[in-house]
């Protein structure tokens, strides 16, 4: 990654971090975007190079994930040869990682964003992108019998997505458990199913 880029995406953070605290200190909808800019120490034309809107500055948790996962895949050639639930328990992992401490923060947004309106921010912020991350492992379990064949892998990495927001949503209910620790029953419902035998 250049420079640029580097001071790019530095700004960015910060200018999320600002955000957040005054959305957390003033109000979602008493927060300005030229408040935001100031508190931040950048111009208002700083911030709409980075954000199209103050709503947009909740799409940013989710494009940190995205980036994070995809550096963590792609330090981990190995895992395609894992079992489905390792290479699942690893990307929960890795995702829960950074929003384990930030509880305050992942409520707020996750609030913030199922408010809105318009959820155009789902696909913009990347859970498309999620999905496709996750289809190398889906298809690799379905060719070794992990998975059921019979199902468009594209469905199951969707469900394997939302399981892993309603673990968020779960652990934000939590009382101070672990991301991970929440998660992984669930995965395990998952992959085991939930029908008796």
């Amino acid at each position: 990654m250049s420079r640029r880029q580097q001071q790019k995406d530095a700004t960015a953070q910060r200018l999320f971090e600002v955000a957040v605290e005054l959305f957390r200190t003033r109000g979602y909808h008493e927060t300005t975007v030229e408040a935001i800019a100031a508190a931040a120490g950048v111009a208002k034309g700083t911030f709409f190079s980075h954000f199209a809107s103050k709503d947009a500055v909740l799409g940013h948790l989710g494009r940190v994930q995205v980036q994070r996962l995809r550096a963590a895949l792609d330090a981990r050639p190995d895992l395609l040869g894992q079992s489905f639930r390792e290479q699942i328990r690893f990307i929960f992992d890795t995702l829960g990682g950074y929003i384990e401490g930030r509880r305050d923060l992942v409520m707020l947004t996750a609030f913030e964003l199922l408010r809105q309106r318009d959820m155009q921010w789902m696909d913009d912020q990347g859970i498309g992108t999620f999905d496709q991350l996750l289809l190398p492992f889906v298809r690799a379990a379905q060719e070794r019998g992990e998975l059921r064949a019979d199902v468009p892998p594209e469905d199951l990495a969707s469900l394997v997505r939302s399981l892993y927001f309603m673990s968020v949503f779960d652990w934000l209910r939590a009382d101070d458990r672990p991301f991970f620790e929440v998660a992984a029953r669930r995965i395990d419902l998952l992959l085991e199913g939930i029908q008796a035998r």
